[in-house]
């Protein structure tokens, strides 16, 4: 996935920087260094959001599980 891409699915489905650093474990700089292009975006991170782009997931679902990991 491309940094052009990712903003795009991020703007989408109104997802900052902070709640896809939550989503996926890592710091808010990471996701940063995904969007310009300083990092490449993981597969595993490219394969969810395609899911959510694509309906397949949604926010709701991405939430539940979040919660579920961090013990909420």
């Amino acid at each position: 996935m491309n940094p052009p891409d990712l903003q795009t699915i991020m703007d989408r489905h109104n997802l900052l920087q902070v709640d896809l650093a939550i989503i996926c474990s890592v710091t808010p700089r990471t996701v940063h260094n995904w969007i310009h292009g300083r990092k490449p975006v993981p597969r595993a991170v490219a394969l969810l959001l395609r899911a959510l782009d694509d309906g397949r997931i949604d926010v709701h679902w991405l939430a539940v599980r979040t919660a579920d990991k961090n013990g909420g």
